[in-house]
């Protein structure tokens, strides 16, 4: 992957766990008001557990693609840019 594509899946996902940490549960429980149904809807043990996972995985996710992306390039990187380059002059 290109270290362009690994910024943005890094960004996504990055932006997303902020949400899910600090929008998302507000919005549930605005949602779950305006629906009639009680606020300690969400409040049992599994949907917790799996918000958690999720909140985690898209974290680890958002920092090792945004390592990959911001490391520096390996020898043969640099070399496949540079054949990359010249093949697009000709």
């Amino acid at each position: 992957m290109s270290k362009r594509s690994l910024s943005i899946i890094g960004t996504i996902s990055g932006v997303t766990a902020l949400l899910m940490l600090f929008v998302i549960p507000f919005v549930c429980i605005f949602l779950l008001r305006w629906m009639g149904l009680p606020d300690n809807y969400f409040d049992n043990k599994l949907f917790v557990s799996i918000y958690f996972i999720i909140f985690f995985a898209l974290t680890i996710t958002g920092n090792v693609t945004m390592d990959k992306a911001n490391s520096e390039n390996t020898i043969e990187e640099n070399r496949d840019e540079k054949l990359n380059e010249i093949l697009k002059s000709k």
